[in-house]
């Protein structure tokens, strides 16, 4: 059962103009950005004034990450040809199609395998006690003007995710006054409550988590590649240092042939002090000592 709607979007001449400014400021050197008309109409909001001006703040909001913050929500709205907005009439038609069939659900006598999976009926029971009039967490329904409700999560969404902190429905009325010079702050206030707030908020800490373990594991990966790097050049040093004398005659001594330097190089990786890089060589030494058919020492 489809619980949703497209609204597409028509934005206003003043509006599709934003995109040069925000490009302008987002491409811009850090040093350069407060030239820009983006970061003079964002740090000229009265609110952002009156939030970093006040004689006794704990709080105050960096400029430029300010900025940047509405950048982001008003360039991933402009982008957008079309809006996916929660449908209350059909999340309607659909609790009542989902009663019904728990309703009959005993009586059936034949029924497919799929119901008899507990958890599709509990799905099934979840979908028919749904609250149906209750709006979304991001306020997106088809009522009035969606583009303007998404962008009020937006920035509420980009702000948490810079400032680890709530906005003020002041400054997020500011930053929409920007698109849409007229809109009255009942209206922003009505999207802009304590409970849009919670879930902006909640939903930055998971993407800001989600990016610290990113970049966690890109450091993982060129902590790896620079050991592997390490490793290959500590080698090849010890080689030029000690270079294998080749034996003409083809009478190689115990020392000089391969399952020998195999063995040898498997000592030096011992040494390492990164025991994950000196786990990851002996391994492929190993492999290679399997593949050349030579016996394997216990270690």
């Amino acid at each position: 059962m489809v619980t949703v709607s497209v609204y597409d979007i028509d934005f206003t001449t003043e509006v599709n103009s934003l995109i040069k400014v925000i490009n302008a400021f987002q491409v811009a050197k850090r040093s350069d950005k407060p030239k820009t008309e983006w970061y003079l109409l964002c740090v000229t909001c009265r609110a952002f004034i009156n939030q970093n001006h006040r004689e006794i703040n704990a709080f105050r909001i960096d400029d430029i990450e300010f900025a940047a913050s509405a950048a982001r929500a008003y360039s991933d709205l402009l982008t957008r040809k079309s809006l996916t907005c929660y449908n209350p009439e059909a999340a309607k038609k659909a609790s009542g199609y989902a009663a019904k069939l728990v309703d009959i659900y005993p009586l059936v006598g034949y029924v497919p395998d799929a119901t008899e999976n507990t958890q599709f009926l509990n799905e099934l029971k979840a979908i028919a006690s749904q609250n149906t009039r209750k709006t979304p967490p991001n306020a997106l329904t088809a009522k009035g003007n969606p583009a303007i409700r998404w962008l009020i999560y937006r920035l509420a969404e980009e702000y948490c995710y810079s400032f680890a902190h709530e906005p003020s429905a002041l400054i997020i009325w500011n930053l929409v006054q920007i698109g849409w010079p007229n809109i009255d702050i009942k209206t922003v206030r009505y999207t802009a409550n304590d409970s849009l707030f919670a879930h902006a908020l909640q939903q930055a800490n998971v993407r800001r988590q989600n990016a610290n373990k990113s970049i966690i594991l890109d450091q993982q990966q060129k902590n790896a590649e620079n050991s592997a790097n390490n490793i290959v050049k500590s080698l090849s040093d010890t080689a030029n240092k000690n270079p294998v004398i080749t034996n003409t005659d083809n009478n190689l001594s115990p020392e000089n042939t391969d399952e020998a330097i195999y063995k040898q190089l498997k000592k030096n990786a011992k040494g390492l002090s990164n025991r994950n890089a000196s786990f990851r060589l002996i391994s492929l030494i190993n492999s290679m000592l399997e593949s050349e058919g030579y016996q394997q020492d216990e270690s």
